[in-house]
């Protein structure tokens, strides 16, 4: 079982000619939205990776169809639906389908202990917590299921060094893009290798490597025509961690990257991560 202690935000998704520049207006050439947050779509990833998924999370009324989302993707809901406004993230996307986002985190930050404690009431030694940087209590999550000899696997993004230095002596797994790991290099002063947990790295077009404690594993990117890239990371993640103890590093790096590299050729984040059955 998975236990995500996971952001849910509404994705208002913009198409711009160019990112606009510092005080530059532009218009937007479609406008979309969708469900999102980088918690919503590791859950849904996870699920479609074949996972069994709890997910732990507040949000508003008007994320409805967020939730309708993560259900239809087969997660189990711990939601707290009674906050005045739920998460949101601003998304430029341009012609090559590369994107910027501007988030508004409102009910991720307003999760209780009550909660936490609840939704991981059934969680033993066999589970995982999974976390991202989007919501808060993530350190108290991370002791309460190593109090219950759970593993705990950490997505470092967005990035602020002073929430890895808190979080790491309690995380198995951290994941990190590769300007990401850079920045955790220098905020650390010390090499992945000598973090003390296994290390995820993604690379874009370079691919992914996995550190097991032990020795790395690679896997080359595949090469496709991206239409959006939102949510590819989290897709990749939510494959990867799903696979990892069944399938070992190197499987699991090959599942995501199949995984992610079929999301990005579909608009929208949550809704264009493929079932594991679409995988080659």
């Amino acid at each position: 079982m998975f236990y995500n202690l996971g952001s849910i935000n509404l994705d208002l998704v913009y198409h711009v000619p160019h990112f606009p520049a510092p005080g530059e207006t532009l218009m937007s050439t479609h406008f979309q939205r969708y469900p999102g947050g980088k918690g919503l779509n590791q859950s849904v990833a996870m699920a479609r990776a074949g996972a069994s998924v709890v997910h732990i999370g507040a949000c508003g009324l008007d994320a409805d169809f967020c939730l309708q989302e993560l259900s239809d993707a087969g997660v189990q809901l711990a939601v707290d639906r009674t906050r005045p406004v739920s998460g949101q993230g601003v998304i430029y996307v341009d012609p090559t389908g590369e994107n910027q986002i501007v988030l508004l985190p409102a009910a991720n930050l307003e999760i209780t202990s009550q909660q936490i404690s609840q939704g991981l009431g059934a969680m033993d030694s066999q589970d995982w917590l999974v976390l991202q940087n989007e919501t808060n209590l993530q350190v108290e999550a991370a002791q309460q299921a190593r109090a219950l000899d759970a593993r705990v696997a950490y997505s470092a993004a967005p990035f602020e060094s002073h929430s890895l230095a808190k979080i790491l002596p309690y995380v198995d797994v951290v994941a990190m893009n590769q300007g990401e790991s850079e920045q955790a290099i220098q905020a650390l002063g010390s090499q992945p290798e000598q973090w003390g947990c296994q290390v995820l790295i993604t690379l874009g077009s370079q691919g992914s490597r996995f550190f097991d404690g032990q020795q790395w594993f690679e896997q080359p990117a595949i090469a496709v025509e991206p239409v959006d890239t939102t949510g590819a990371g989290d897709t990749f993640f939510g494959y990867f961690i799903a696979h990892l103890d069944q399938a070992g590093p190197q499987r699991a790096l090959k599942l995501a990257s199949q995984a992610s590299a079929i999301q990005i050729t579909r608009p929208g984040a949550a809704s264009a991560i493929p079932n594991l059955d679409e995988l080659a």
